[in-house]
Parts: structure tokens; C-alpha cells; sequence
């Protein structure tokens, strides 16, 4: 059987799963042998994976994504348009960055759509991490404390 083996780079994988794994979480998965190449080598492309493989994780990641976005949108009428706006909107974001690489500007976060609820619905995260939140809740404007001081 003609082509077997496919040669990808972590740029041409994100295509290949169609944005639904960021770049950096494809180097992830490689590091950690979640994602294992049949050969490496020092080329641009330089992982080599059975056509096999890649189709099914394409299909577990597309799966992953689906079931996402069910779970989380209100109405089922919704869910094609939004797991397809999603879905073009990570890629644009992969494209985008792509380009943006060999110039000084900064790059957007990529999406993880079949691994993070708020990607898969095309959301906007606001992340703090809960100490910081309880620390700026009780200091002043200038950040000093506010023991003993009205609240």
C-alpha cells in the first residue's frame, strides 16, 4: 500500500488535527511519549507516524472536542455552528502565529479545544490563581495592609 508513513513537523501535526491541539501541547504529548513517532530525525519535518496512528488520534481528538462542546452548550441547535467556529478559529490562531514567528510581535494563546472546556466553546479564560485573588482583597489601593482599618 502507497503512503503508510506520513512526516510531520509540530506545525504541520496542529494542521493535520485541525487546531484541535495547540503546538505546544503536541510538544507536550512528543516529550512525554503520549504521542509516539515511529522515527525522528534532524529534518524540518523530522517525525515519522503511521497514517494509522495520526487518523486516530485526529478522530480521538475530534471525539474529545464534540463531546465538549455538547456538554456545554445550552442548545443543541447551537453546537454545529459553535464547535465549527471554534474549530476555524484555532486554526486562524495556528496560521497566525505561523506567520508571526519570524517577526517581533507577540503570538496569541492557542487553543486546546479537545482538552480544555473554555477552549472547546471558543471562551475567554481569566485565570488568577486564588492566593493572589485573597491577598489583593485585603490590601489598600497602593497595596498596602488594611489590618485594623475599616473594610
Amino acid at each position: 500500500m502507497k503512503h503508510q508513513l506520513e512526516k510531520h513537523s509540530v506545525n504541520t501535526l496542529a494542521h493535520r488535527f485541525k487546531g484541535l491541539a495547540s503546538r505546544n501541547t503536541i510538544t507536550a504529548w512528543l516529550k512525554q511519549g503520549k504521542l509516539k513517532p515511529e522515527m525522528q530525525d534532524a529534518t524540518a519535518a523530522p517525525f515519522l507516524f503511521t497514517r494509522k496512528h495520526l487518523d486516530a488520534v485526529a478522530d480521538l481528538l475530534s471525539r474529545a472536542h464534540d463531546e465538549r462542546v455538547e456538554r456545554l452548550t445550552a442548545n443543541p441547535r447551537d453546537f454545529k455552528h459553535i464547535r465549527d467556529t471554534a474549530r476555524q478559529n484555532a486554526l486562524t490562531i495556528i496560521r497566525e502565529n505561523q506567520i508571526l514567528e519570524s517577526g517581533k510581535r507577540p503570538l496569541r494563546r492557542e487553543k486546546d479545544l479537545a482538552t480544555n472546556d473554555c477552549d472547546a466553546v471558543g471562551g475567554v479564560r481569566l485565570c488568577a490563581d486564588g492566593s493572589m485573588v485573597r491577598k489583593m482583597g485585603n490590601c489598600t489601593i497602593t497595596g498596602s495592609s488594611m489590618k485594623g482599618k475599616l473594610k
